[in-house]
């Protein structure tokens, strides 16, 4: 299971490889038509994963990554327990990660920025258990030492 999540991770967002490179690449907001192809991603990334055995795992949590505790999100709009916990962990790491590097469209956010974000979307966006294991992993500092660590190794 770690390792299909492990895997689900690095290719979450294959899917985008069948949206419109002027709507990956535009530098501001999306319009609510551009924002509507966007949300076709993870749909693409399934049907591209689970044409192999090896990888259908894989591909049911690519599908679902953008799924909400709380049913609101994509493509299925699962709720709760319904939502693999792979994808679910995946989410979650994903909003951190583009809350924690620069981005056209937004400015780079603080690890306190981040845990007001995760605490006020715990229950709604992100599940209750893997929210409380990111702020455990923020309030240690490891977010922190693993983007640190990345721009030491990039220099």
């Amino acid at each position: 299971e770690q390792y299909d999540v492990f895997w689900a991770g690095i290719v979450h967002d294959i899917g985008k490889v069948g949206i419109p490179s002027e709507i990956l690449n535009k530098p501001d907001r999306l319009s609510l038509e551009e924002y509507e192809t966007i949300k076709a991603h993870p749909g693409f990334g399934y049907e591209i994963l689970k044409r192999f055995e090896d990888l259908q795992n894989i591909a049911k949590l690519v599908k679902h990554h953008h799924e909400w505790w709380n049913g609101s999100g994509y493509p299925d709009g699962l709720k709760a327990e319904e939502i693999p916990l792979g994808a679910r962990i995946i989410q979650c790491a994903d909003a951190v990660s583009s809350m924690a590097t620069k981005r056209p469209y937004t400015e780079i956010k603080s690890s306190e920025q981040i845990l007001k974000e995760i605490k006020l979307y715990k229950g709604s966006q992100f599940a209750p258990d893997v929210a409380d294991a990111m702020i455990d992993f923020i309030e240690e500092g490891l977010l922190d030492k693993y983007y640190l660590e990345r721009i030491e190794n990039i220099k």
